[in-house]
């Protein structure tokens, strides 16, 4: 099973055109390690558009519907990191947009690590002032579950 966070998820200094860019990207990162298929990232997308996966602090989660769950063969997680900011509607813009794929409860655990990390001003800063992945990754795993 791959693991949950890998460098290879990882995307840095990344300029997506626009929201359903940067969405689709980070849902690539999931498809092209093997935890999900290629219709989840529709999912993804589709999921935007019913509501906002923003947290604020210049973050957003977007993950797939419940009925995409199927298309989930292991949990993930991926991570576009836009210091320039990408537009996410409702004058929220995103420097972090993180992917997530989970099937059943394991969802609940990850976001809620990820909203703490996220709310931590000092913590967020360090991220989106990475220069790899590896450092990224050692960032995050002091408040992400195994």
């Amino acid at each position: 099973m791959p693991s949950l966070l890998s460098s290879n998820k990882i995307r840095l200094h990344a300029r997506p055109a626009n929201r359903d860019a940067a969405i689709s990207a980070v849902g690539q990162l999931l498809v092209d390690t093997g935890h999900v298929a290629p219709e989840y990232v529709r999912a993804m997308l589709a999921r935007e558009a019913l509501a906002t996966t923003y947290l604020g602090n210049g973050v957003a989660v977007p993950h797939g519907t419940r009925e995409s769950l199927a298309y989930v063969h292991a949990p993930g997680v991926s991570i576009l990191h836009v210091p320039a900011g990408v537009d996410f509607g409702g004058g929220n813009t995103v420097r972090l947009v993180i992917g997530l794929a989970a099937r059943g409860g394991e969802h609940i655990d990850i976001l809620s690590a990820l909203a703490e990390i996220c709310s931590d001003e000092s913590r967020l800063a360090q991220l989106l002032a990475v220069s790899s992945p590896e450092e990224m990754i050692a960032i995050l795993q002091v408040g992400m579950p195994a």
